[in-house]
C-alpha cells in the first residue's frame, strides 16, 4: 500500500485520487469520512527535504489565510501534522485559460479584479502570498476566481516551482519586500492573460532574473492590437522595478483595473440602449407591483441576457438588471433561486463597483437573509450556482 492510500490521521481522511506532484508536495482529492464530502488533501513534501519548521511556516500561513471566509480565497478546512485538508473546487486554473488561447478583455478584468480583492484580504491578516502565477488563480465553475498556494513559498525554492518567470525585481535581489509584490506578479500574470505569454522569457533563472531587473516594461498592447491605451498603463504600473512606484495596495490596483473595465464596457454601447433597458425594467417592475410577480420575473430574466449582449456581462446596469431579478425571484417565494443569483452576482458587483459601493452592502445583505430563509426552508430546496454566468453569457467551465 502506498502511503496516498493511507489515511493520514486516524482514518478521517481517505485518498481517493491523486491530483498533482510538484515541489511543493502532493494534492488529492479525498473523502471526509464523518460526513462524507470531498476536500482536497495538500501533504507537504518528506521531512528529509522539507524540515517540520517551514512545514509549520506553510500551514500557519495557509490557514492564516484560509479561515478568513473570504469568497476569493480557498477555505482551510482542518490542519494535520504535515497536510493541509481544504475545500475541493471544481472549475480550471487561469494556466489552462490561457493555453485554450486570447480570452475576453471584459473576463480577464474581472478576474484580475477579483483576484486583487482576495490579495487585499490576505494583506489586511499579515499574509504575503510570494507566489502569484496563472496555475494559482483559479476559476470556478461559477466564474469565480480564488487564490491558491498561500504558503506554499516555504516549501520549495521559487525557481523550483515555476514561479521564476513572476518574481519581482525585490525577490530577485533578495531584498525586504511586501505585498507589492504579489502586484507585481500579478501584472505578469495580467501580461499574460491578455498576450498568451509571460512578460519576459528565459532560457535559465539567471536570464529570467537579469530580464526582470534590466529590461524595460513591454507593452501588452503590441502583441494584442484589441487592448485599451489604459490596460497598458496599468501593466507598466504593477511591473515598475521599484515598489514604490506601484499601485499602493491590491485595493489601488482593483481601482486601476476597474476603471479600465469601466471605460471598456462603457464604449460598447451608446447611451440611448441604456435607456431602453431601464424602461424596460421599470415595466417589469410595474407588473410585479401589480401583483404579477412571475411575470416580472420572466421579463427580468429576459433582460438580464440582453443587456449582457449589449452593453457587456461585467456592466454596471447589466449587474442591477440582475439583481432586480434576484430580488423578484425572492419576492415570488423563489429563495433559492434569489440566493443562487446573489451568491453568483455580489462578487461580480464587488469586482466592478468596489467593496465599500452602496449597492453591494444592500446586495450583500439581501444575501445573507435569503440564505438564512433558505436554512430555514432547507427540506424545500437548496440554492442553484451558475446560473447567472449561463444568463450573462460567461463561460460555464
Amino acid at each position: 500500500m502506498s502511503d496516498l492510500q493511507a489515511p493520514p490521521v486516524d482514518g478521517r481522511y481517505q485518498v481517493v485520487r491523486e491530483l498533482g506532484r510538484s515541489a511543493t508536495g502532493i494534492r488529492s482529492e479525498a473523502l471526509d469520512r464523518t460526513d462524507g464530502h470531498r476536500v482536497l488533501l495538500h501533504q507537504a513534501p518528506p521531512p528529509a527535504s522539507t524540515p517540520q519548521p517551514a512545514v509549520d511556516r506553510f500551514l500557519d500561513e495557509a490557514e492564516r489565510v484560509g479561515r478568513l471566509g473570504h469568497q476569493h480565497l480557498v477555505a482551510v478546512e482542518d490542519r494535520l501534522d504535515r497536510s493541509l485538508v481544504l475545500e475541493l473546487l471544481s472549475g480550471r486554473s487561469l494556466d489552462t485559460v490561457i493555453a485554450a488561447g486570447p480570452a475576453d478583455l471584459g473576463f480577464i478584468l474581472i478576474w484580475l479584479q477579483q483576484a486583487c480583492l482576495g490579495l487585499k484580504a490576505a494583506h489586511a491578516a499579515g499574509v504575503v502570498h510570494w507566489g502569484i502565477k496563472p496555475s494559482r488563480l483559479f476559476l470556478t465553475d461559477q466564474g469565480r476566481v480564488k487564490l491558491l498556494g498561500f504558503g506554499t513559498a516555504h516549501l520549495a525554492p521559487a525557481t523550483a516551482t515555476g514561479n521564476a518567470p513572476y518574481l519581482a525585481p525585490e525577490q530577485w535581489r533578495q531584498e525586504p519586500a511586501d505585498g507589492r509584490a504579489d502586484l507585481y506578479a500579478l501584472g505578469c500574470v495580467l501580461f499574460e492573460l491578455c498576450a498568451g505569454r509571460p512578460p519576459y522569457a528565459g532560457a535559465s533563472p539567471q536570464e529570467l532574473m537579469h530580464r526582470h531587473l534590466n529590461d524595460a516594461v513591454p507593452y501588452p498592447s503590441l502583441v494584442r492590437a484589441d487592448l485599451p491605451p489604459g490596460l497598458d498603463q496599468v501593466v507598466l504600473a504593477l511591473l515598475a522595478k521599484d515598489p514604490g512606484a506601484r499601485p499602493a495596495d491590491a485595493a489601488d490596483a482593483a481601482a486601476r483595473i476597474g476603471a479600465v473595465a469601466a471605460g471598456h464596457h462603457g464604449a460598447l454601447v451608446p447611451p440611448p440602449q441604456e435607456g431602453l433597458i431601464r424602461a424596460q425594467v421599470d415595466q417589469a417592475w410595474a407588473f410585479g407591483e401589480a401583483g404579477q410577480g412571475l411575470e416580472a420575473v420572466r421579463q427580468l430574466t429576459a433582460l438580464v441576457a440582453h443587456a449582457a449582449r449589449t452593453l457587456g456581462a461585467g456592466h454596471p446596469q447589466t449587474l442591477q438588471v440582475a439583481y432586480d431579478l434576484a430580488i423578484w425571484r425572492g419576492m415570488t417565494d423563489d429563495i433559492a433561486g434569489a440566493a443562487g443569483l446573489l451568491g453568483d452576482l455580489v462578487p461580480l458587483m464587488i469586482a466592478t463597483l468596489g467593496p465599500g459601493d452602496e449597492d453591494v452592502a444592500k446586495a450583500t445583505r439581501d444575501l445573507w437573509s435569503f440564505r438564512g430563509d433558505l436554512e430555514r426552508r432547507r427540506h424545500r430546496g437548496i440554492a442553484r450556482p451558475g446560473e447567472l454566468a449561463m444568463l450573462l453569457g460567461l463561460p460555464v467551465h
